[in-house]
């Protein structure tokens, strides 16, 4: 929406078709958490704090091997599926790269909106959700003018970043462990 209040059709466009296809690779974390929801809530229901910790870490790990692996396979084919959109929309892949970046970057922090929604934390993931949409807000009006589509990129890839990052926190304070993968691959 902001986009198309700062910049031309052509350009919003553009922008359209990254976040398209970056779908591709948030499909990789919405997979992993029609899987491993419900398992965590058992966790929680049992007070299972280590299986609940084993199952985030076992999760993270894969959810963000697969975010790497479709984010370079998307990168790679970027190209041939940007012109699907018609001509000239391979402008879109430095957008696409940037948002790419943003999301994989989020998968390293972890299931933790699903840790804190299965453990009765659903207010403080809407909270940090919520900020993020406000940081979205303030990025894009401050980025859009400056740098058009790819400010918008950056603000959505600094955004995404940011949120996954807090609730990394938030994990952490309610939960006492870290759901990083830097964690994970150590455990």
């Amino acid at each position: 929406l902001l986009l198309s209040l700062f910049l031309r059709p052509e350009a919003v466009a553009l922008y359209f078709a990254a976040t398209r296809l970056l779908q591709f690779v948030v499909f990789v974390q919405y997979a992993a958490t029609a899987a491993t929801a419900p398992r965590f809530a058992e966790a929680q229901a049992r007070g299972d704090t280590d299986e609940l910790r084993s199952l985030a870490h076992r999760t993270v790990r894969w959810t963000f091997a697969a975010a790497v692996v479709t984010g370079g396979a998307l990168a790679a084919a970027s190209p041939h599926l940007l012109a699907l959109f018609g001509q000239g929309f391979e402008a879109s892949a430095p957008l696409l790269m940037v948002l790419v970046a943003g999301v994989v970057l989020h998968a390293s922090c972890g299931p933790c909106e699903d840790l804190l929604i299965m453990v009765g934390q659903e207010r403080l993931g809407a909270l940090i959700s919520l900020a993020a949409l406000a940081l979205a807000v303030v990025l894009a009006s401050a980025l859009i003018p400056l740098l058009g589509a790819l400010g918008a990129a950056v603000a959505m890839a600094c955004t995404t970043v940011f949120r996954g990052a807090a609730m990394c926190v938030a994990v952490r304070r309610r939960l006492g462990f870290w759901p990083h993968v830097l964690v994970a691959l150590r455990s």
